[in-house]
């Protein structure tokens, strides 16, 4: 069984524009570097995952990213998050013929590796496609059969598009929630959230620079 990771990403220089009134452009930069290198780090330590794919416009991600051995990285030139993923995937069936397929958004650095060790777990016991939702109606985690791929719809509340989505094409749903997956990273609100749990890894560096600005003392 053969399990690919996909893991699309923005250019650093345009990241978490929504909080450009609390975070310098290289304050923004370093923290979507930092959360994509702690989901990537739990990424390395799942037991399922062999083959994993960053998807993204930034050529500098792979200098970037040098600490990490193995990943594969593509190139997207700025499409939307939808396509990107889609372009991941017919690389990935390409090149490497996946029976399945993880596709992490990049934000969400309480991520753990048990986490995908579960989700991945539920996808091959239950043979279903299993959702992680975020906390405010995204899609934070997908696991998929390529056999009967889901169509996919990244926005707004993309998460019952998928349920409404996987219905339509009658495909199994397992839906995991958990609070290390429902947090993603992108209103100074889920920075204060994030500040308040507290994290570990790369993320927590610079949580640790930015606290007063997060907590409104700057």
């Amino acid at each position: 069984m053969k399990v690919t990771c996909i893991i699309p990403m923005k250019e650093l220089s345009s990241s978490k524009t929504r909080l450009s009134n609390y975070l310098t452009s290289d304050e923004r930069c370093e923290l979507s570097l930092s959360m994509l290198k702690d989901v990537v780090t739990s990424v390395m330590l799942c037991k399922y995952i062999d083959y994993t794919i960053i998807v993204t416009p930034d050529a500098q991600l792979k200098e970037l990213l040098a600490e990490f051995s193995g990943i594969d990285f593509i190139y997207d030139k700025g499409i939307s998050q939808t396509l990107a993923v889609e372009y991941a995937i017919s690389y990935a069936s390409k090149h490497v013929a996946p029976d399945i397929t993880v596709i992490c958004v990049a934000d969400i650095p309480l991520l753990q590796a048990r986490n995908l060790d579960e989700i991945i777990s539920i996808a091959l016991k239950e043979e279903s496609c299993v959702l992680a939702p975020s906390s405010d109606g995204g899609t934070n985690v997908i696991a998929q059969h390529l056999v009967k791929p889901l169509k996919l719809m990244y926005g707004p509340h993309s998460f019952e598009k998928h349920l409404a989505t996987a219905k339509n094409q009658g495909i199994k749903i397992d839906v995991y929630r958990s609070s290390e997956t429902l947090i993603d990273v992108d209103t100074i609100d889920d920075l204060r959230l994030l500040s308040k749990i507290g994290c570990h890894g790369y993320t927590s560096n610079i949580l640790n620079k930015i606290a007063d600005k997060i907590l409104g003392k700057l």
